[in-house]
């Protein structure tokens, strides 16, 4: 049983992995119960410590990969909002050095035939 086990979690990081660098997160969410269900069998049986350890740096690997992954995605959100907030209106100091919001007029469209 814990060579099966150790392919089997091995392949579930895989999976986790290819989930991660395509963007597939609620797969990743997919994953969560087999993957506690493996780890609590890793923890009955426990494997060689080779095992453990190729184990082990896929579970880093993931997560430094998850990691970057929030980063990105809150680099993103803040991006869209600085775009919005430039799209409704600038934030400039006024003549007496206040913060004011100055509206942004667009410029009718023009159709040409």
């Amino acid at each position: 049983m814990g060579e099966s086990l150790v392919t089997d979690v091995l392949a579930l990081l895989e999976t986790e992995a290819d989930a991660i660098l395509a963007g597939k997160y609620t797969v990743i969410d997919d994953l969560a119960a087999r993957k506690a269900d493996l780890f609590s069998a890793l923890q009955r049986v426990p494997p060689p410590a080779d095992d453990l350890r190729k184990i082990s740096e896929l579970l880093v690997r993931n997560q430094a990969m998850l990691a970057a992954a929030i980063r990105g995605i809150s680099a993103a959100r803040v991006r869209l909002e600085a775009l919005r907030a430039v799209r409704d209106g600038l934030q400039v100091y006024d003549q007496s050095g206040r913060f004011a919001a100055m509206p942004v007029t667009r410029p009718d469209l023009v159709k040409k035939a």
